[in-house]
């Protein structure tokens, strides 16, 4: 780590000269004003000066930061940086910046560089590589440092990280397209309604006329079996669309959600399940959308969990808790477990253990943001409900929902 330098007892100070950091973006250029020891002749250490006089700034700052001279060669780097790219501070300077980046954005940064001390500035996305080889997508703002005669001696090169912000624009994306499924499936049950109607009215005149015909009452069940399912997603579409709270059953959502999770063929085929609820639950004040959903994604999570295990349980209780001052909703499974050390983090937005999302629409294949446990504390947290979590590796864990009949805002 570099250190900060001070003028020995023995020398006489260099008095300070005044840079000025040019950076340009949509909104236009916002010059800062930086202070740097400047030098009797004009070689580039009054650059080199320059960052070991800021490096206590620049290794507090949470971004990626470099400083390197007009030609793109790193002078020095922060924390951050080499953290990032994965080199002892002693190997960064020397290094061409742009080698920094993916081989197919090398040449245009490198003309970038060149182009720098005419500009005065720019600011673009690139992919980083960390260790050499995964790339990391950032916002690069590059900020030309010049001194009182308006001579370029160095550049900063600022690189924040986007993961985050592209794993939301992402999960915005599959949000708006399963709102478009759930709209399509939604018009598709109103419209099949009317010819089921007329299925059913046949089937009961044929077997009027030919009661013998044992295949007509089959195919009234079966329809009858359809038009549950209608009115059930109609049902769930309506509650999961309305933006005012309503009094709910914790009981029938957990029925109705289970029955909407046999969609997922490893739920159906491959998992047992144990559901005990606790009778005559009393209603509480939600929005019936913030509780399914919160309720999936611990389904979901109990799921992944079990991919790769032989003994596949999934149970589910409902119940009274503090005298029947609070309700819970508990999933247990028989998964793979969370590690002990990972366990304080799994509400942490972003945080997962599992593989990275492939975008796929299905309920099958494990894949995680890290969204998942943080958006449903989220969103029980506005009804002072709690998620608590017990989890040992290999045996399995259970999360467990308190939810207050009582809001403390409401006391």
């Amino acid at each position: 780590m570099s250190t900060l330098e001070q003028p020995g007892a023995d020398r006489p100070a260099i008095p300070n000269e005044t840079l000025s950091a040019e950076s340009r973006s949509p909104e236009g250029p916002a010059p800062a004003l930086l202070v740097y020891p400047s030098a009797p002749d004009t070689t580039d250490s009054e650059a080199v000066r320059l960052a070991r006089l800021h490096a206590p700034a620049l290794e507090a700052v949470p971004d990626a930061v470099f400083v390197c001279d007009p030609q793109g060669a790193i002078l020095h780097s922060n924390r951050a940086a080499r953290k990032v790219c994965g080199f002892d501070p002693q190997d960064g300077p020397g290094r061409a910046f742009p080698d920094l980046v993916a081989a197919s954005e090398r040449r245009d940064l490198a003309e970038r560089f060149a182009r720098l001390d005419r500009e005065g500035g720019w600011a673009g996305e690139v992919n980083l590589l960390q260790f050499g080889a995964r790339k990391l997508p950032v916002r690069l703002t590059l900020s030309p440092l010049r001194d009182a005669e308006g001579r370029e001696r160095a550049v900063v090169a600022v690189c924040r990280d986007l993961s985050d912000c592209l794993r939301l624009e992402e999960n915005l994306r599959q949000a708006q397209k399963l709102e478009a499924v759930g709209l399509l499936a939604s018009g598709l049950a109103h419209n099949i309604n009317s010819p089921l109607a007329a299925i059913i009215v046949t089937a009961e005149m044929a077997q009027a006329r030919k009661p013998e015909m044992r295949e007509f009452r089959d195919i009234m069940q079966a329809a009858a079996r359809i038009q549950e399912i209608i009115a059930n997603l109609m049902t769930k579409s309506r509650q999961e669309q309305s933006t005012e709270e309503t009094s709910i059953d914790l009981n029938q959502l957990v029925r109705t959600e289970l029955k909407f999770l046999e969609a997922n063929l490893f739920f159906k085929h491959q998992v047992e399940l144990e559901v005990t609820l606790e009778p005559d639950l009393p209603k509480f004040p939600g929005l019936y959308g913030d509780f399914s959903q919160c309720f999936y994604n611990l389904v979901q999570n109990a799921l992944d969990a079990m991919q790769e295990t032989e003994d596949r349980r999934l149970a589910v209780r409902t119940g009274r808790l503090d005298g029947g001052l609070a309700l819970h909703l508990t999933l247990s499974d028989t998964g793979c477990g969370i590690p002990e050390d990972q366990l304080h983090r799994i509400f942490e937005p972003f945080f997962t253990t599992k593989q990275e999302n492939n975008h796929r629409l299905d309920l099958v294949v494990p894949s995680g943001t890290g969204l998942g446990l943080s958006t449903s504390a989220r969103l029980m947290n506005k009804y002072g409900a709690t998620l608590q979590v017990s989890s040992r590796v290999g045996a399995g864990s259970e999360f467990q929902i308190r939810i207050p009949l009582q809001r403390p805002d409401a006391e």
